[in-house]
């Protein structure tokens, strides 16, 4: 009987082991990206590329890459919906690179803290762009995450996450 005791004992140290070194692997691997008007958490398989006050590029050991920007709404500009943003921004791509198809849209919840926004899927020959946007008072957020296509897809939850976790202050 003492026996069983001991083994089962072996084991719930062992589990508990394993626990610890899982949570410690996590946080050390998670890095943060702390702007004038954003605050990011993510994993060590980004990098930060590029940043100012108002915006921040990572890009992924993959190539994907993901940009997100905090612009002032201006004046003229302060009374439009969510939706009129969106029909801009669609319109732009169109104009830019007209081999980009609009292949979904949806309103959605974007962040933790629940802000409304608007989610656009894009693709061409050999890679997707997910652009999403959203308001929070007088600021205008633009996410926009691309990748190739063979690494879209295993990367949006990592892309889903950063996301929905990023914190905006204010311009």
């Amino acid at each position: 009987m003492k026996k069983i005791y001991k083994i089962i004992i072996f084991i719930l140290v062992i589990i508990l082991l394993t626990l610890i070194m899982t949570v410690f692997i996590m946080f050390k691997g998670a890095q943060k990206y702390e702007g004038k008007t954003l605050n990011l958490k993510y994993d060590n398989t980004w990098i930060t590329t590029k940043q100012s006050n108002n915006s921040v590029s990572l890009t992924h050991k993959t190539g994907g890459r993901l940009d997100i920007k905090v612009e002032e709404i201006d004046n003229e500009r302060i009374n439009n919906s969510i939706e009129e943003f969106s029909s801009d921004i669609a319109y732009m791509i169109d104009q830019l690179d007209s081999s980009y198809k609009l292949i979904s849209n949806s309103n959605d919840k974007i962040t933790k803290q629940g802000y409304e926004g608007y989610k656009m899927l894009y693709e061409n020959d050999n890679s997707e762009i997910l652009v999403t946007i959203f308001r929070k008072d007088d600021s205008l957020i633009t996410i926009t995450y691309t990748a190739k296509s063979d690494n879209f897809d295993i990367l949006l939850d990592s892309v889903n996450t950063i996301v929905y976790k990023m914190e905006v202050g204010r311009i």
